[in-house]
């Protein structure tokens, strides 16, 4: 069984909660005193009605109300994971998302309100975000499964990754264009957001590039929530760059190729997940951004059969009884996500702790090798056995727009497994 609480129904819930807590609040423990051979209460944890409830902080409004697509992806996972013979047979999945905005202003109070009443995160999205609160996530010795992870977060303590480095993704995509497009002998140059993300991304570019000693010119990066890219598409235009990195989050493709259009500028551009939304194959620019633009993305289409795990997810989702839109990366995101929490509880159901201590002790020496069974992560994830051992996946499937097949993305390579990605993620050790 599950429940689920976002969306409209979370907005309305959002302004009556009382956001009281601080950083530094300790959390409850688990109950010392339960009866032997019984699982014992704990944050987030209620053994009188085997629910367990696990945080989400997720933008669900403005031009981010598609991201809802990530919590009913954990949703359906954790339907299945709850239901006869499941891995939670027996326990209720409740899952509390908050609209973080895809602010940290926003997000830090809404996750001090909720975070002594989950047993840990199954979904926190944006890198900013997740740098405001992991202070507070170790005083409350509490752990999170991150919508993507830059290198700082790949050896925390407190963060419990699935998927390969976000900044690999952008590594990949120069190796992509170089090695499968045709473009090794052109100028490559890159546009990226000036935040922590962007930090990553920048690096993982430089490093590509590099290894791949391509010609390179302009490396300029944008403020986030700017909106006219005029001076930044006449720069690179200027500089006669003919692929361009783009990173960034939200619609920075369709703003880039709406002013790319007016300058008459036609580079390859290269880009990733976090630069997709559902409108990419209808909205502004659509038909530049059909003829220009390559996307990393892990897994396959939507109606694809080469991760065995995309079909199981479809169904499940259909099971939900909501509107399904059809969407690349979301839906598959909240899957792996509540797929690695689920391995997680299980743990600790099997250990009879249901502690924050015993969660974290889990997540960090008992995950091992997780292999990707399902084909939607990019590889297995070995976690070692201390958080100083992962070694994140990756392999990246290559997408074109194409506003024919069901999430505008139509998938030109599947697990494209890099030189430079594996490169890179070795210099980073």
């Amino acid at each position: 069984m599950r429940k689920f609480k976002t969306g409209m129904a979370a907005l309305a819930t959002i302004g009556a909660l009382a956001l009281s807590g601080c950083a530094g609040t300790s959390a409850t423990p688990a109950d010392p005193d339960a009866p032997a051979g019984e699982l014992a209460a704990a944050p987030g944890f209620d053994p009188a009605t085997k629910t367990i409830t696990v945080g989400s902080l997720v933008p669900v409004s403005g031009i981010w109300a598609g991201a809802v697509t990530n919590i009913q992806g954990m949703q359906a996972y954790f339907d299945q994971a709850t239901a006869t013979g499941g891995p939670l047979d027996g326990y209720t999945v409740e899952i509390d998302n908050q609209d973080s905005k895809y602010d940290p202003a926003t997000a830090i109070p809404l996750f001090n309100g909720m975070k002594d009443n989950v047993s840990m995160f199954s979904m926190i999205l944006g890198a900013p975000i997740i740098d405001a609160l992991l202070p507070t996530m170790k005083e409350d010795n509490l752990i999170g499964v991150p919508a993507g992870i830059v290198p700082s977060f790949l050896t925390d303590e407190n963060i419990v990754p699935t998927f390969p480095l976000l900044n690999t993704y952008h590594a990949a995509a120069v190796d992509y264009a170089a090695n499968d497009l045709g473009f090794a002998d052109a100028k490559y140059c890159s546009l990226v957001v000036e935040d922590v993300f962007g930090d990553a991304m920048q690096d993982a570019y430089d490093f590509a590039v590099d290894d791949l000693a391509v010609e390179t010119g302009e490396e300029l990066r944008f403020a986030s929530g700017t909106e006219d890219f005029t001076a930044q598409v006449s720069a690179l235009k200027n500089d006669g760059c003919e692929v361009v990195l783009i990173g960034g989050v939200g619609m920075i493709v369709q703003q880039f190729a709406i002013k790319a259009v007016q300058l008459d500028y036609n580079p390859q551009i290269i880009t990733s997940n976090t630069a997709y939304n559902v409108t990419m194959a209808t909205g502004p620019g659509a038909d530049w951004i059909a003829e220009h633009v390559v996307f990393a993305v892990t897994g396959t289409g939507w109606d694809g059969t080469e991760a065995p795990g995309q079909q199981e997810m479809v169904s499940a989702l259909d099971g939900l009884g909501v509107d399904i839109v059809p969407t690349a990366n979301a839906y598959q995101t909240g899957w792996v996500n509540a797929a690695l929490t689920t391995l997680i509880l299980e743990k600790a159901i099997e250990k009879g702790d249901m502690s924050r201590a015993s969660l974290q002790e889990i997540a960090l020496t008992e995950l091992g090798e997780v292999d990707d069974d399902m084909g939607m992560s990019g590889g297995p994830f070995d976690y070692g056995t201390s958080a100083a051992d992962r070694t994140p996946p990756n392999l990246m499937s290559f997408f074109t727009v194409d506003a024919s097949v069901p999430t505008g993305l139509s998938l030109q390579k599947y697990n494209f497994e890099s030189s430079v990605v594996k490169d890179y993620v070795e210099s980073l050790k």
